[in-house]
């Protein structure tokens, strides 16, 4: 079935909105891949300390896990919007959890600040998806 619209400016002036609408959440993804290697920075020094001074896995190794997986998701996301915003929502919801139930003061502050930008960007990228499957 052929895609037939009302004239050609409408058409092009969705494309500029898509096209906008991805500088942005790349703009953004950029942001939070670099608030994310921080948080790698921090998280895996105190792990790191944390597995030589008790010998045993803790909460922190599986959370620098899913820092790494939300960082992957983010950059897979360039390309495919789709996969990388589904990695880096699912990975921003762990990272929220396992923050709050392992973090003893401020819990719920610690699970938004660590997850919120690999969230919003996961969010972005899956508007921009939809956006362009809609109207294409």
């Amino acid at each position: 079935m052929a895609h037939v619209s009302n004239s050609d400016g409408a058409d092009s002036n969705n494309n500029f909105r898509i096209k906008e609408m991805r500088y942005l959440t790349r703009s953004i993804v950029i942001l939070a891949l670099l608030t994310g290697l921080i948080y790698i920075r921090v998280v895996g020094m105190e792990t790191a300390a944390s597995v030589q001074e008790n010998h045993r896995v803790s909460a922190g190794v599986f959370l620098f896990g899913l820092l790494i997986l939300a960082m992957v998701g983010l950059v897979c996301g360039w390309r495919w919007e789709l996969i990388g915003g589904l990695i880096a929502v699912i990975s921003a919801i762990g990272i929220a959890l396992i923050t709050y139930f392992n973090v003893s003061e401020y819990p719920l502050f610690s699970a938004i600040a660590y997850s919120s930008p690999f969230f919003i960007a996961g969010i972005l990228m899956l508007a921009c998806w939809q956006r362009a499957h809609t109207n294409s």
